[in-house]
């Protein structure tokens, strides 16, 4: 799947910071499957499909963890944005609903 995104420099995941963007991280405690949570998809582009900054907050459930470094997670989402329904997103993007 091809994921980008501005969270952190350097990463396989992720882009260069944008300029004056302030990113709260807050670190899951433990994700199980079947978990109900919230993921932040603004900025990303997944498929060809770029989301915009409105999409802070989609819920979704864990599916299961892709990788552990950096800890990435398969998540299908609530609601289909553009016929995408299952999404991988690295850990700092997703919060317990």
């Amino acid at each position: 799947m091809n994921v980008t995104c501005a969270l952190r420099p350097g990463c396989a995941v992720c882009g260069a910071v944008r300029a004056g963007r302030r990113v709260a991280r807050q670190r899951l405690e433990r994700v199980e499957p079947n978990q109900r949570v919230k993921v932040n998809l603004s900025g990303l582009t997944i498929k060809g499909v770029t989301f915009s900054q409105n999409v802070q907050e989609a819920l979704g459930t864990i599916i299961q963890r892709i990788d552990a470094e950096p800890p990435t997670y398969l998540v299908e989402l609530l609601f289909s944005f553009k016929g995408i329904k299952r999404v991988e997103i690295p850990e700092e993007r997703i919060r317990r609903a």
